[in-house]
């Protein structure tokens, strides 16, 4: 499967892919942390992946599965992982603070300033990162999350490059190590009630 197979996500798509990953995100341990309320997660989680898309839009690569957007997955490229401030404030910043609050605002950044920190420990020194993968609930379990996948790495593989990761349930883990990433750190994020597990994939050959 070619790179061709998958499809870039356009950017008239970035809200309703926001809507889509809500939902796939709707029970992780991450966001049940960071939005407890059940009726504001998902209208919250909403503007905190617009955001992150609207970043993976100008600075990385964001794919989706075909126009009805069953599944999308967003990749930094390497040695461009990291998003400072004037990126930030370029992809809406400002008005995500108000539309989530300052106090959401200031956990998730707390949460990505220990992530990098420990991706800048961990990782090689050039790496494709994984920031997003998500499935819509009603096509999970379909191969979406291969579909996506594998162009990818095959594309990655080719660059002899590695991949790296964070995620925060056992589930993913085992699709992650079906993909070829290893277990790397299991980490706790002091203060923030949040853990999750850093997983790299080495090249593999071609």
């Amino acid at each position: 499967m070619e790179i061709s197979s998958i499809v870039p996500l356009q950017q008239d798509q970035i809200a309703p892919a926001a809507e889509m990953l809500a939902r796939a995100f709707d029970h992780d341990p991450f966001f049940r942390n960071l939005v407890p309320d059940d009726e504001k997660r998902l209208k919250k989680a909403a503007h905190l992946f617009a955001f992150t898309l609207k970043i993976g839009y100008r600075y990385g690569e964001v794919y989706t599965t075909s126009q009805n957007l069953e599944g999308i997955t967003m990749w930094m490229r390497p040695g461009d992982v990291a998003i400072n401030v004037w990126r930030a404030l370029r992809c809406g910043m400002i008005p995500l603070i108000f539309r989530v609050g300052p106090r959401l605002m200031k956990k998730m950044n707390a949460v990505d300033a220990y992530g990098e920190r420990v991706r800048k420990r961990l990782a090689p020194d050039r790496y494709w990162y994984l920031a997003v993968l998500g499935v819509d609930p009603d096509h999970q379990g379909k191969g979406y999350a291969s579909e996506l996948m594998k162009p990818m790495l095959k594309r990655i593989d080719r660059e002899g490059l590695p991949c790296y990761l964070e995620t925060d349930t056992e589930k993913n883990i085992s699709m992650y190590q079906h993909f070829g990433f290893k277990l790397l750190e299991h980490v706790d994020v002091p203060e923030h009630n949040t853990q999750f597990d850093t997983m790299l994939r080495e090249p593999a050959s071609t």
